[in-house]
């Protein structure tokens, strides 16, 4: 999504297919992560960090939380790439924006969220489990939960 690339062919890694699907089966658990956000910050972080496949996986793990978020029409706040810069930079002060040439400010923040995710080089003295907590409370603020909403 960023350049010319082509996307990897997933359906060919079957180790990484079974780590999505563990993910994806997981995801559906009410009993472990409760709320949206929660849910939200398992998928994304988990496939982020995991690195099931050769390439490609912190575009997957945009990709996916941005379905998940469309399958259950949840709608985001609306923030230029400069604003989600500065969130990003103010949960996490040493991480460097990576530029990325789409224009769609959202996928940008996702895009960097996912290096953030998948390296704990790039969130120093924050573990994993730490960095979820923490896109938990953005992804609260950041999504437009319906009081009705029931998990899925």
């Amino acid at each position: 999504m960023q350049y010319a690339e082509h996307a990897p062919d997933y359906e060919q890694s079957k180790d990484g297919m079974s780590i999505l699907n563990t993910i994806l089966t997981f995801v559906k658990r009410d009993d472990y992560y409760i709320n949206f956000a929660q849910k939200s910050a398992y998928l994304f972080c988990s496939m982020s960090h995991r690195h099931a496949f050769s390439n490609g996986n912190k575009r997957l793990a945009a990709t996916l939380l941005r379905y998940f978020l469309q399958d259950n029409n949840i709608k985001t706040v609306e923030f230029s790439e400069r604003q989600w810069r500065n969130v990003t930079k103010e949960l996490f002060p040493e991480y460097q924006w990576k530029i990325v040439e789409i224009d769609d400010a959202f996928y940008s923040l996702l895009y960097n969220l996912a290096f953030i995710a998948a390296d704990g080089q790039l969130r120093p003295g924050v573990n994993f489990d730490d960095c979820k907590a923490i896109f938990t409370a953005l992804f609260e603020r950041i999504f437009e939960v319906p009081n009705t909403f029931e998990n899925n």
